[in-house]
């Protein structure tokens, strides 16, 4: 046996998977778990939260988990990609929590529906994270000095939160390992993993990690063995619309797929589309089942995939399309191109030409540390006029419901649409314009 142990699943899950699942639980409690597992990584600074939470996610099934920032500061998973580029560390905002940005990230955690959700918070114990956390079912203490873990657990516990694991961010070791026992998970009831994770770096590779592909199997397990959300969502209606679950519907379609096999022994696949397979997805989703049916899009997207969806769905003459975001299902609308729009301070530049096709960049200054968008400004908003039979890239920070919003706006008036994502310049997602293929990436001059 090494370090880590060979116990079998229900023993390594012994008193940690939540112990009144098979009695009575709380209301409260109960109410939460109906909603998801929902884990809290918290922590000093400096820790090391968000390398973790990217390695983690290595570790999971992303197509049914959702990672959550709720911190002010810009950062996220995708920063951990392009952390060193020049072009990413300009989006890289250090904000201040204001009341609208922590009413929202509570509203978040609070609504949020989905078998798994981890959520990054702030370094310090504030009322501003506690109004945030309430929502939280579950959490893992992380921290470069251990002296503050009492602290961090005790927090949490007075939340009603359960911590199922506290691990040291040791960035000079040469390997995880189990700290005090040794052996695998604690046969005491709610007593967390004690463990170390080492070397949380930016850019550095986290394949193979123990600890990670260890809680990332807890994490799975708890996902799995969540009785109350399998009830209340088994029978769930779904009225007049389709819910089409994403990484299925493109599963066909030619991918980058990162497969991996989890400790226990479940395989999972996250993919992400080839740039150069946006025309098939044009005509998968005109050739579907779904075609002409109001529908509801889940699943992990990147921008450009945002746009290209909804663009195919509203070709396909969808009625209704909605994307799943951390507001919910959210209604696309085609937002009115009118002189230099409304609410937002949009920001309009020439940025360059594509084939002899002037090229337009729509900017706005959205995010969670500039401005907090609500889906029912939808309603209202309008967007800047660009040159007509331009190509234009929508670049922003916002929700995915925004771009997706802004190209069924500008369809009308373009050559083509372009998404922006910070390290990997503007990729076409939609074009009529044969200059200006599906799937060129238009590189920042």
């Amino acid at each position: 046996m090494n370090e880590f142990g060979e116990r079998s699943n229900e023993q390594m899950f012994e008193g940690i998977i939540e112990p009144g699942l098979e009695g009575v639980l709380a209301p409260e409690r109960f109410d939460k778990l109906k909603k998801g597992i929902k884990v809290v990584i918290g922590g000093p600074p400096h820790s090391g939260k968000s390398v973790f939470i990217k390695g983690l996610s290595e570790n999971i099934d992303l197509a049914r988990s959702f990672l959550f920032s709720a911190c002010p500061d810009g950062e996220g998973p995708w920063l951990q990609r392009h952390y060193d580029d020049p072009e990413v560390r300009e989006w890289r905002r250090k904000g201040k929590f204001t009341p609208e940005f922590v009413e929202r990230a509570a509203r978040v955690v609070q609504d949020w529906e989905g078998p798994l959700m981890l959520i990054d918070i702030g370094g310090i114990i504030s009322p501003e994270n506690t109004q945030i956390i309430q929502g939280a079912t579950h959490a893992i203490v992380l921290a470069g000095d251990t002296s503050v873990v009492p602290e961090w657990e005790q927090y949490f516990a007075q939340q009603g939160i359960e911590v199922i694991a506290s691990l040291r961010s040791d960035y000079h070791g040469i390997r995880d390992k189990f700290e005090g026992a040794g052996f695998l998970w604690s046969d005491k009831v709610n007593d967390p993993v004690r463990a170390s994770v080492h070397y949380l770096e930016r850019g550095e590779s986290m394949n193979g990690r123990e600890m990670l592909q260890l809680v990332g199997e807890l994490l799975e397990h708890l996902v799995d063995t969540n009785k109350p959300y399998q009830e209340a969502h088994e029978n769930a209606e779904q009225g007049d619309h389709f819910v089409v679950d994403l990484p299925s519907f493109m599963e066909d379609l030619p991918s980058e797929t990162v497969t991996k096999t989890l400790s226990t022994g479940k395989v999972v696949h996250n993919k992400r589309l080839l740039r150069s397979s946006l025309s098939q997805l044009y005509e998968t989703v005109d050739k579907s089942f779904y075609a002409g049916k109001p529908v509801w899009l889940n699943g992990p997207i990147n921008s450009w995939e945002a746009v290209a969806l909804a663009c195919a769905f509203q070709e396909a003459g969808n009625p209704e399309v909605r994307l799943r975001s951390p507001d919910g299902y959210v209604p696309l609308r085609a937002l009115p191109v009118q002189g230099q729009g409304d609410t937002l301070p949009w920001q309009v530049t020439p940025t360059d030409e594509l084939n002899g096709v002037p090229v337009v960049t729509v900017h706005a200054d959205v995010g969670a540390s500039t401005r907090i968008l609500n889906p029912a400004e939808l309603e209202t908003m309008q967007i800047p006029e660009v040159p007509e039979q331009s190509i234009v890239i929508i670049s922003m920070g916002g929700p995915n419901w925004l771009r997706a919003s802004m190209a069924l706006g500008y369809k009308t008036h373009v050559s083509a649409i372009a998404a922006f994502q910070p390290g990997e310049g503007a990729t076409i997602a939609w074009s009529k314009d044969e200059r200006a293929p599906l799937g060129e990436v238009i590189k920042p001059v």
